[in-house]
């Protein structure tokens, strides 16, 4: 393991174990708040197509370029090797609600199954998801794991960890 990896899994290791208190209406002004319009990204792995086939190839290509961007290893911060073939291509929001790129992770069977079970915690997989979103600079999915700390922070207060 090289210095930049140790440095980020104590990172992950810290914002999952110990994460700051949050006021319960500071939660709700941060929520509350209108996000500033911006104009919408049309390159090729933000887009969703309507008919079945572009969609069906859309699906493909958002596949191909995570697997390639994984390299055979589990996406998670574990670094397992499974090769291309035994990875699952997870969509971390959810394939309902966002299908890009940036919102999917290749991981290992054990790990995808960790995470649909939510174990260790969500606060856990959502801090793993951001180390992956800050390792491949997707900004606007580190807001959205923000955001999301933020909201169960303030759904689930006796989860919080007391200094």
């Amino acid at each position: 393991m090289n210095r930049d990896s140790r440095i980020l899994a104590e990172w992950v290791r810290e914002v999952a174990s110990e994460l700051a208190p949050v006021r319960v209406t500071e939660a709700a002004e941060r929520l509350l708040r209108k996000p500033r319009r911006q104009a919408k990204d049309r390159s090729p792995g933000r887009m969703h197509p309507k008919n079945k086939d572009a969609r069906k190839e859309f699906r493909r290509m958002v596949r191909t370029r995570c697997v390639e961007r994984a390299a055979g290893r589990c996406e998670c911060g574990c670094g397992v090797y499974v090769g291309t073939e035994a990875l699952h291509l997870d969509h971390f929001w959810g394939r309902a609600r966002e299908e890009s790129i940036e919102s999917c992770w290749m991981l290992a069977p054990r790990c995808d199954r960790d995470k649909t079970e939510n174990k260790p915690t969500r606060r856990a997989w959502l801090a793993f998801f951001a180390a992956h979103c800050l390792r491949n600079g997707y900004r606007e999915q580190m807001l959205k794991v923000d955001r999301a700390l933020i909201l169960d922070q303030a759904q689930h207060p006796e989860h919080r960890r007391e200094p």
